[in-house]
């Protein structure tokens, strides 16, 4: 016997200045009832932000390349015309890589590949690894909606892949400075299965 489920999505477009909502429904077709596909699991929807791959990975080969770049132009110029007063902008090339470096591990490298909501529980992929981890494992929820771009971050009570605490990107909305309704209901959903 065929089955016949519907998945409502709504969807948010701005076209010439005006904000539509469009609802889509999507048609999935269950041979039977048994069937895997139509068991009533929840459809894990993405938390994570699509923009992690570019601040993750590519915005910081451009910014290591151009001080790279910089830094091998000013040292051919102290090489060939022998002038020591380029040397001190060659250390500061130096410490700004560094610092740069320091600074990206803290904030940018540490950053879940993607973060995906499963119902009561969030399934987190960074680095080919993949960890289920209930909201009744989750101590804290810190979000900082006025960084650029928001992160998220997840203190753990048990320790994970990932250690003890899980960082990500949380969706870019196009108004900028503005909470993410998405991120605020998984804060409500943590603080509601930890009171259980």
């Amino acid at each position: 016997m065929r089955r016949r489920e519907f998945v409502a999505l709504t969807v948010v477009q701005q076209r010439r200045g005006h904000l539509q909502q469009l609802e889509l429904r999507c048609d999935i077709i269950c041979l039977s009832s048994g069937d895997a596909a139509c068991s009533s699991s929840p459809i894990m929807r993405p938390l994570s932000s699509k923009m992690t791959f570019y601040y993750k990975r590519v915005s910081p080969v451009i910014f290591f390349g151009v001080v790279l770049l910089m830094f091998g132009f000013g040292l051919i110029s102290v090489l060939r015309d022998r002038q020591v007063s380029n040397v001190p902008f060659l250390i500061v090339l130096l410490l700004l890589a560094v610092f740069a470096y320091r600074f990206m591990k803290k904030l940018v490298f540490n950053l879940a590949d993607e973060v995906l909501d499963a119902g009561n529980a969030l399934v987190v992929r960074s680095g080919g690894q993949e960890e289920r981890i209930a909201l009744s494992d989750i101590k804290n929820v810190n979000y900082s909606p006025y960084m650029s771009p928001p992160q998220v971050t997840l203190s753990v009570r048990r320790h994970t892949a990932f250690g003890e605490t899980i960082a990500f990107l949380a969706p870019v909305s196009i108004f900028p400075l503005r909470s993410s309704a998405v991120i605020n209901g998984l804060i409500d959903r943590v603080d509601a299965a930890r009171q259980k």
